[in-house]
């Protein structure tokens, strides 16, 4: 992220948004530096004020320092002034931190941090802002979330302006980081793609906070230009944009600044290109009618499909305390920006006092199958709320077993599904939470909802044993994939010293300990028509430096004479002695392997040996992929 300034900058012929007005898809701006300049300052065509001049945003770079001169300061409340006198929106970034202590190292005294924070803020004339960002990228670790949250608490008691935080882009949600304070949040998921980038959008929104997106605009390798597939997610970026009615401030750089020009005739180059997109950009948005909202789909969500297997034992528990966003990945939702989460409960309420009727459904599926489900959801309904709130449970998504609450106060709602002969072994089935009825306003809860519990028996397989089928799209392959959503996999795979074995969702690993690990997992692979060239990789990781762990991967016909063995002890390794390349078999032109009907696949995990059980996963896998030509 740039963190230069760049102090007097770009035009003064933006469209036209009203002082005061919340920040929404007519906000377009840039990071670092400011897009407009004084009053008279003629814009000569093709600088840089012509390339900005139509931006009425600006998250800019201001970077204190505990000797930050007066004139430094003044220089950014007469940027502050200017924006109030056009009505822009100014919303800086205010740097407090020294510099690595934002993520890494000792954290200097409190008192450090606010006296910087502390001498700005009484300095400038803050009716001029539309609120100030905490620094940037900030991480969820070390200690950083306690002065985020203290620092928050202390300009809100000091002063009248709003205070916005903005996390690391490495996967980083307002529940990852505690649920910290902030009045808005800034995003800069770079080149992220859908459903990825909607979905960390969502888990924003729900906190019913304002959000500004910061996509990629920039071009700092003058000798790379953007890919096809960062294209589409440039593009994806701005679509959630406006369908969600978001502001957003382009990370708009070439090199390493911000102060360059831009053609407007046909773009020559690369960075005219990205130029011309973001002209593009801002003229769609300003055809946008000033009671614009967003998108009707800005209700809706889906969700991913949970794998039935064992994830407790020998039974499907699946368990949501609403304390984090899972269910916005796990759940299709309609109503969307009716739900908010504090991460206490997930709480309901009219959209800007609409009326009510908003649901989140699960969609369990796989091949073992689940048998006689049970779900139970604790409930608190407001007293005053003309409505219901409803749990259901469904084999199809249609034909739906339900219970509701009518009455106001607690209550836990319970669905048992043994009387439903449909039930008895199903693979698949739904789960549905429901809340209809007459809105409270925009801002009161009309009820929350806490602790769903999805409980339910598996149908062990006959066999231990995979099949191959046949690949959406290609008609002349096969495939199975393991992704280790759920346990499922000690009922497909043969395994020695199981126990060894630790299982996430979406990954296993093990650890060092005493005598070392040595795990292996036999997947015996059946195909209904003979096959060749056969191909496997398996995704994931050994820590071969430090932790002395290392993965194995190979094949058999018979599950005894093994052959095409890969490893990681010949991979290269990052800079935290993790080998991170997938391993691959090809059989090729092996005759062994040729027109077969079934064989074996391989994968063994070790470790060295170490005094106690390790605190930390020394290997893992993430996914197996095996493939085959009919």
């Amino acid at each position: 992220m740039l963190v230069g300034l760049i102090s007097l900058s770009a035009g003064v012929h933006a469209g036209e948004v009203p002082s005061g007005q919340e920040l929404n898809a007519r906000h377009v701006g840039e990071y670092a530096a400011v897009p407009w300049v004084a009053d008279g300052v003629e814009i000569a065509p093709g600088s840089r004020q012509d390339r900005v001049r139509d931006l009425n945003l600006s998250v800019a770079s201001v970077n204190l320092k505990d000797d930050s001169s007066d004139a430094y300061i003044e220089a950014w409340n007469t940027h502050a002034q200017r924006a109030g006198e056009l009505g822009y929106a100014f919303l800086p970034r205010v740097h407090f931190w020294d510099g690595r202590d934002r993520f890494e190292g000792p954290l200097r005294d409190i008192e450090v941090y606010w006296n910087r924070l502390d001498r700005f803020l009484g300095a400038v004339d803050l009716e001029n802002f539309t609120g100030i960002v905490l620094a940037e990228e900030n991480v969820h670790y070390g200690g950083r979330p306690e002065v985020l949250t203290e620092l928050y608490h202390r300009v809100k008691e000091k002063y009248d302006v709003e205070v916005w935080q903005w996390w690391s882009p490495m996967d980083q949600v307002p529940a990852s980081g505690g649920w910290i304070p902030a009045d808005g949040w800034v995003i800069d998921l770079y080149f992220m793609g859908q459903p990825q980038f909607r979905r960390q959008v969502q888990k924003y929104l729900v906190t019913g906070k304002p959000l500004v997106v910061m996509p990629w605009a920039g071009q700092m390798d003058f000798n790379r230009d953007l890919t096809e597939s960062q294209w589409a997610a440039n593009q994806a970026q701005l679509d959630t944009a406006v369908e969600y009615n978001l502001p957003v401030a382009f990370f708009w750089v070439y090199g390493t600044g911000t102060h360059f020009g831009g053609d407007r005739n046909p773009p020559q180059t690369e960075m005219n290109r990205i130029n011309h997109w973001v002209w593009d950009y801002i003229e769609r948005v300003r055809q946008l009618p000033s009671d614009y909202d967003g998108f009707d789909t800005a209700d809706s969500g889906t969700g991913d499909i949970q794998e039935i297997g064992p994830t407790e034992a020998d039974r499907l528990v699946y368990f949501d305390g609403f304390a984090d966003q899972k269910w916005i990945d796990d759940a299709s939702v309609a109503g969307f920006r009716d739900f908010r989460m504090d991460g206490e409960a997930l709480s309901v309420q009219g959209y800007r006092g609409r009326d009510i009727d908003c649901s989140i459904e699960y969609e369990f599926a796989g091949k073992l199958a689940a048998s006689y489900p049970q779900v139970g959801l604790d409930a608190l309904r407001n007293e005053e709320f003309d409505g219901e709130v409803e749990l259901a449970v469904s084999t199809t998504g249609e034909d739906w077993i339900t219970t509701t609450q009518k009455q106001g106060g607690p209550a836990h709602l319970q669905l048992a599904t043994m009387d439903h002969k449909e039930f008895a072994a199903t693979n698949s089935f739904h789960v549905r939470i429901r809340v209809k009825g007459k809105s409270l306003g925009a801002n009161t809860p009309v009820v929350k909802l806490d602790n769903l519990r999805i409980d339910s028996g598996i149908e062990a397989p006959e066999n231990r044993e995979v099949e191959l089928v046949t690949r959406d799209g290609d008609s002349s392959s096969l495939q199975f994939t393991e992704e280790f959503l759920s346990q499922k996999f000690r009922y497909d795979a043969d395994i020695n010293n199981l126990d060894q074995i630790e299982w996430y969702k979406g990954r296993i690993g093990v650890r060092l300990r005493p005598g070392g690990t040595d795990v292996a997992l036999v997947w015996k692979v059946t195909a209904p028509v003979p096959v060749r060239h056969i191909q496997v990789r398996m995704d994931g990781r050994a820590n071969r430096v430090h932790l002395g762990a290392y993965n194995y991967l190979d094949i058999s016909p018979d599950g005894e004479q093994w052959s095409h063995e890969t490893n990681t002890s010949d991979k290269e390794v990052d800079g935290n002695g993790w080998v991170r390349e997938s391993l691959t078999i090809d059989t090729g032109d092996d005759s062994t392997f040729d027109g077969v009907t079934e064989f074996y696949v391989r994968v063994r995990l070790k470790t060295i040996a170490f005094e106690k059980l390790h605190p930390s996963l020394a290997g893992q896998v993430e996914k197996i992929i095996i493939t085959a030509e009919k």
